[in-house]
């Protein structure tokens, strides 16, 4: 399917860590991860036809998946989905949740220090 046969369109947080999972199991296969390795563009183009529709709406993450499968940081996604979650309810505003992550990774990157 040609890239311009996908409609836009917004994944909910089961679905985007279904995929994700889907993309790294398939990617660690090991004549995947071999084309990885040794043909990157193939490896690229394939994985872009395999699982388009996604590459398609979310591109970034895409290929931050992809380009690492095996590092991928889903401790990481699975805070973020949380926190979409969380917007989604009305638990947390969108400013909230952007304090809350910045905070954290501020904090896991920089030091120990409060915004103010």
């Amino acid at each position: 399917m040609l890239q311009e046969e996908y409609t836009k369109r917004t994944y909910t947080s089961h679905e985007i860590e279904t995929i994700v999972k889907e993309i790294i199991s398939y990617a660690l296969k090991p004549e995947v991860s071999k084309a990885r390795r040794e043909q990157i563009d193939n490896y690229n183009q394939h994985m872009m036809k395999k699982f388009g529709e996604f590459h398609y709406n979310c591109p970034t993450l895409f290929f931050k998946i992809i380009e690492n499968p095996s590092g991928f940081p889903m401790y990481r996604l699975a805070e973020m989905l949380e926190m979409k979650r969380k917007m989604e309810s009305q638990e947390l505003s969108s400013e909230e949740a952007d304090k809350t992550l910045g905070q954290k990774y501020y904090d896991e990157f920089a030091g120990k220090h409060k915004f103010k």
